[in-house]
């Protein structure tokens, strides 16, 4: 199964839908991707309010056979004329991280002198993505055809012959496989390739089918130059792999680097409107370029940043008044990041305030005589338990009740502004530490506790999804606090008498983002899910690690003279167990029976799951069979088979053993009961 995407394809409805309906007319499906079997994409609907991502999985013209409300989206109707896009949207991005898988798939036959059709593992997308060999010579693509899952040689190899078949699928989907076939004329050297492959380590070029080296031949743009002239009549086939780019920067290759000052010698990278490519300026050149400033100290006399703040690098004398203009504006004087600033309250009139000619004594405060003059003066009396200026100002306890430590703190995105407050510049400032001096096994609480009742006193029973307590986390956006992130704990069901089903919530912000999105969950039920799926059937419920005791079935009349498990152990992650073992072991003889191995650590679910536990990474005395053995699972025990030489499955016997003892590793996994 893959997930299909193709560039700028969008289209609009053919007529109005409802939110039920599953075959959907569009104006245009050819803008779509063709897509076969499991084959899918998805699908935006937009009426410029409301928008249903649905996932597409069969195309017919312009009727779309979809299934409705996908990505975290609610089928509902749209009309005749609304927009019906291909869209990058997160379920495309995790269907392409799920559909990652190796690059090269290789399948191997014998021939039998009669046998011309071979069924391989996997289908590939044309011939082209093949590569084929008989006893290492190349086949060409003309010599044999392909048909979903089955190659058919034009001509049945010779019994005993060896098949290779090199199979180069694709990460992401587009053709990463280019073929091209030439016929040689006795003098020409010189080949044009449909596409640059930029190096000869991204070709492999054979003529008459034998391979030809990397030195044989050069590569520059599109043209490949053979440096001898092939036969007249001569097949040369080239064949070009190539990636298709999903190159996007993420955020972290930026925040990851090291930061500097930059200088004009320094170089920007920038686009380039003219043809649309990355390169790199002079820093000096952008700046003069779009400001006429060509000097640092042009560049430095005066900054005025985005919102129009202008800054003076240096001394700012004015023959008459400085003025700050506007309402509730500031007079700052900044000492580094900090500043102490005046503000003009709501005037009626011109007000003028004449500062003392000198400083005052310690402990005297600033007082006016009512007319507009300052000076410093002594304040007799004070407050009980505040005798200097750091008692008065440890606590601070406003005219709404709300404490301060020292000051009343900043108004937060959830709930406005905090009851309690803790503010400072230093790490040991803002932080809360409770303390609890007990002999015994508790410690100190933080509790949070809900009531659905607006009288204290009184207990109003919770309701499903209510919000127990949360622990938010805000940042400065340069011009509120933000909402990062927060953990949360919900009802989950109806509460009752000593009964509050509860789950916790983790939720984060994306880049571009202040509201956060829930991206793990712990149900109430036990399990985690993830980014928002709460379905209880795909939470993550169980992890466990530990070993297990492999055996061999032993047969009537034959008895295990003595096994050796150098490493047995599985991993099991929800329903699916990860095996692996390495067992050495004699027989009192070799029958020709299956070689079953017993003692799974848990039991595979069905008895036709058949899956495949592979032999390898080191074998002894195994047996020709080994190359083509694997295991299957068969309930509790694994059963030997391999391909026999009509590429049929075959039970691998302890008769084709070699020898005693005989040693084999194995590994693999299954999914459980």
């Amino acid at each position: 199964m893959a997930v299909k995407f193709t560039n700028n394809a969008a289209t609009t409805l053919a007529a109005g839908i409802n939110s039920s309906v599953t075959s959907i007319a569009v104006t245009d499906g050819s803008v779509f991707p063709t897509i076969t079997g499991s084959d899918h994409f998805y699908v935006t609907f937009d009426d410029t309010t409301n928008k249903e991502i649905v996932k597409v999985t069969a195309r017919s013209g312009n009727t779309l056979t979809v299934v409705r409300g996908h990505d975290n989206t609610t089928a509902r109707a749209f009309s005749s004329g609304d927009k019906a896009e291909l869209r990058i949207v997160a379920a495309l991005l995790e269907d392409v991280k799920t559909d990652i898988s190796s690059t090269l798939t290789v399948d191997t036959f014998t021939g039998d002198d009669s046998t011309t059709a071979f069924t391989l593992s996997v289908a590939p997308a044309s011939e082209d993505n093949l590569i084929v060999f008989i006893e290492g010579v190349y086949q060409n693509p003309g010599d044999f055809t392909l048909s979903g899952t089955t190659l058919t040689l034009d001509v049945a190899p010779l019994a005993g012959r060896k098949i290779i078949v090199y199979h180069v699928s694709h990460l992401v989907a587009g053709n990463n496989l280019t073929h091209n076939q030439f016929t040689c004329n006795g003098s020409t050297t010189a080949f044009t390739l449909s596409l640059a492959p930029g190096s000869e380590n991204n070709t492999q070029a054979f003529l008459d089918g034998v391979y030809q080296q990397k030195t044989d031949y050069a590569v520059s743009g599109t043209t490949l130059t053979m440096d001898t002239a092939p036969a007249n009549g001569a097949i040369l086939e080239v064949m070009t792999f190539t990636q298709t780019d999903v190159n996007t920067l993420p955020a972290s290759f930026v925040s990851g680097l090291t930061q500097v000052t930059a200088v004009g010698a320094d170089h920007f990278m920038i686009f380039d409107a003219t043809d649309s490519q990355l390169k790199k300026s002079l820093v000096s050149d952008v700046l003069e370029s779009a400001t006429s400033i060509s000097t640092s100290a042009d560049a430095t006399a005066i900054t005025i940043d985005s919102n129009e703040k202008v800054t003076f690098t240096s001394d700012v004398t004015t023959g008459g008044h400085l003025s700050v203009g506007g309402n509730n504006n500031e007079l700052r004087f900044y000492e580094g990041a900090n500043y102490v600033g005046f503000e003009a309250p709501a005037l009626s009139a011109d007000k003028i305030w004449v500062l003392p000619a000198a400083d005052g004594s310690s402990g005297q405060a600033l007082t006016t005589n009512g007319s507009g003059t300052l000076s410093f003066s002594t304040i007799s009396g004070g407050v009980d338990g505040i005798s200097t200026s750091a008692d008065a100002t440890a606590i601070t306890i406003d005219s709404s009740e709300r404490i301060g430590m020292p000051a009343i703190g900043q108004t937060h995105p959830v709930g406005g502004q905090a009851k309690l407050g803790i503010n400072s510049t230093v790490a040991a400032g803002a932080s809360l530490s409770i303390h609890r001096h007990y002999d015994g096994v508790f410690g100190g609480y933080l509790v949070f506790q809900k009531s659905r009742n607006t009288d204290i006193t009184n207990l109003g029973v919770v309701s499903n999804n209510d919000i127990l307590g949360s622990v938010e986390f805000t940042g400065a956006d340069g011009n509120s606090y933000a909402q990062g992130a927060h953990i949360r704990a919900l009802v989950d069901g109806t509460p009752g008498d000593g009964d509050m089903p509860t789950r916790l919530t983790f939720s984060t912000s994306a880049d571009g983002s202040g509201v956060p999105t829930e991206r793990l969950r712990i149900l109430s039920s036990g399990g985690i899910t993830f980014n928002g799926d709460t379905a209880a059937a795909n939470a993550l419920d169980d992890y466990e690690e530990g070993t297990w005791t492999p055996a061999f079935y032993t047969y009537s009349g034959v008895t295990t003279s003595s096994i050796t498990i150098t490493l047995a152990t599985y991993t099991k992650i929800g329903n699916i167990c990860h095996i692996h073992a390495n067992i050495t072991a004699t027989l009192s003889s070799l029958p020709g029976q299956t070689v079953t191995i017993t003692g799974l650590p848990f039991a595979a679910s069905g008895s036709d799951q058949y899956a495949i536990i592979n032999v390898g990474g080191h074998t002894v005395n195994t047996g020709a069979n080994t190359p083509k053995a694997h295991f299957r699972t068969n309930g509790s025990q694994l059963d030997g088979v391999y391909y026999n030489a009509s590429s049929n499955t075959a039970y691998w016997t302890y008769s084709s053993m070699d020898a005693q003892p005989f040693e084999m590793s194995i590994h693999g996994f299954y999914t459980t009961t």
